[in-house]
Formats: C-alpha cells, sequence, structure tokens
C-alpha cells in the first residue's frame, strides 16, 4: 500500500493536465473598478501576473490537492485495506478457534485488517473484553 501504482501516477498526470489546462487557457473577465463603464478581459495570465507568488502558491497547492485525491482515490479500495482472501482464512480460523495460526497468518500478511486484528489478538490472554 506504500508504493503508488503505474494507475495512481497515471491518474495525478491526467489530473494535473486537465487543471493545468482549464487555468491557462480559459479567459477570466474582470471588471475594473476605476471605471465601471469599461470593462476589459484579461487572461489568466494576466491575472496570475497581478496576484504575483502568492497566486502561483494558491494555485500549486490546489494542483496537488486534487492529484493527491484523485491519488488516494484509486488506491484506497475495500480490496486493499481488507483482502478478500486473506478475510475468508481468518474468518474460517475464528470459526475453529485457532487464534494463534489466525495470528501468525496475520503477521505474514500485512494489511489494514491484519494490523487491527493482531492488535486484539495480541490481548487474547486478557479476555474477550480486553480484546
Amino acid at each position: 500500500m506504500g508504493t503508488v501504482s503505474h494507475r495512481a501516477r497515471i491518474a495525478v498526470f491526467l489530473s494535473v493536465l486537465v487543471i493545468a489546462g482549464f487555468t491557462i487557457l480559459e479567459p477570466v473577465a474582470v471588471v475594473h473598478a476605476q471605471d465601471a463603464t469599461t470593462q476589459k478581459s484579461k487572461t489568466f495570465i494576466e491575472n496570475l501576473k497581478a496576484g504575483g507568488v502568492i497566486g502561483f502558491a494558491i494555485i500549486g497547492c490546489s494542483m496537488i490537492g486534487v492529484s493527491l485525491c484523485v491519488m488516494y482515490a484509486i488506491q484506497i479500495r475495500r480490496d486493499e485495506l481488507v483482502p478478500p482472501e486473506l478475510l475468508g482464512q481468518v474468518e474460517q480460523l475464528f470459526e475453529d478457534e485457532e487464534y494463534e495460526e489466525a495470528m501468525h497468518v496475520l503477521e505474514a500478511n500485512p494489511s489494514f485488517l491484519s494490523s487491527i486484528l493482531v492488535a486484539g489478538l495480541a490481548r487474547m490472554d486478557e479476555g474477550y473484553e480486553e480484546m
């Protein structure tokens, strides 16, 4: 789960590309407060130059935020957090009351599910309530 998959990298690249395309190519109409009767249309680049460093920082942070949202939406799926094979195997071991074996299986297969169940099974000697 710690590595970034090829699909996630492609999604991040495409989302950055789309955001950059919309922000750079889209002209923005701005009304100047000095003369309300005349309206001058500025491009995004002109507005960006007027925004200075803060404008660049805001746009950069927005692009990074959207990219992270897309990447994590792709990476965090139920099958990644709770592998179906591991879940079935652990459920069977719990039904057979083979908790030590379940602990070994969970430690051998790291995932979100295994880290939570191992934390509970580590308190097995203290009773059901403590687990």
